[in-house]
């Protein structure tokens, strides 16, 4: 990171002081508290960053921007996304990707499965995969400070494709309980993806919780989702990546991924 820090500072005289954290809405709560808050920080979590903005914790960027430039660098959406009751507050440099699931296409060849492309064809994939004697899924959830978001994505892409759009939007903003039928929905359909004590996992629990996320990847020849696995399986570059099946009128969404 100073590496990339440090042509700014060599044409501005800027000096920087970085710092890095996994738990960056913490941090940055605690700091913005003690009066002590950076001059730039990387983006909260959405609903950290509405809150610092109403609270008046943060500045907006749209007199401090050639927003001229702006407007001629980036798409409209891109900017839209970084504004909050219509006032510009933060800029994406980045996106990634999640929905993706890792699989072996020779794995898959070898014992006849398809790629599924609706939810029941997943299931049924998962089930197939169990009866041969398998374990369908490779799921870590150890990520030191941050654990637990890959959980977090799965359950959130699955609000997403089985309630929609509108009640996700409802949700992320805080108006939606958590204690809805579409919440509960959805870790209803997660927990059919985990199985009865998280027998569809290879290693259970035991791999999920207390594994980094990479070893836990290299245990296993599973099916693995994206989002808890984003670090390619060197010891398996044949390794290819289809979309997580919708569970809403056999759509396709980006979601997370498999591997056998």
């Amino acid at each position: 990171m100073i590496c990339v820090l440090k042509p700014f500072t060599d044409q501005t005289g800027v000096k920087i002081s970085f710092e890095a954290t996994r738990d960056l809405n913490a941090i940055l709560q605690t700091k913005v508290a003690a009066g002590n808050p950076p001059d730039v920080t990387g983006a909260p979590g959405i609903g950290t960053l509405i809150k610092l903005a109403r609270a008046g914790k943060i500045v907006t960027l749209d007199d401090k921007l050639d927003m001229s430039q702006l407007n001629a660098n980036y798409g409209a959406d891109w900017i839209n996304l970084g504004k909050i009751d219509g006032k510009l507050y933060t800029l994406y440099a980045w996106a990634a990707l999640k929905g993706l699931v890792w699989y072996d296409p020779k794995a898959f060849a070898a014992k006849g499965y398809q790629v599924p492309k609706t939810w029941d064809e997943l299931i049924a994939l998962q089930t197939k995969i169990k009866s041969d004697g398998g374990k369908p899924w490779c799921i870590a959830l150890e990520s030191q400070a941050a654990s637990g978001w890959p959980g977090s994505d799965w359950v959130k892409e699955i609000v997403l494709s089985q309630s929609g759009p509108t009640v996700y939007d409802a949700w992320w903003q805080g108006k939606q309980k958590w204690t809805s039928t579409e919440i509960k929905q959805a870790w209803q359909t997660w927990g059919q993806i985990l199985g009865p004590n998280d027998s569809n996992v290879y290693g259970g629990s035991q791999y999920m919780g207390p594994r980094p996320l990479v070893t836990a990847v290299r245990d296993s020849s599973r099916v693995r989702p994206s989002a808890t696995c984003s670090t390619r399986d060197r010891s398996s570059p044949a390794s290819s990546t289809a979309t997580l099946p919708s569970r809403r009128l056999g759509r396709t969404t980006p979601s997370s991924h498999y591997r056998t």
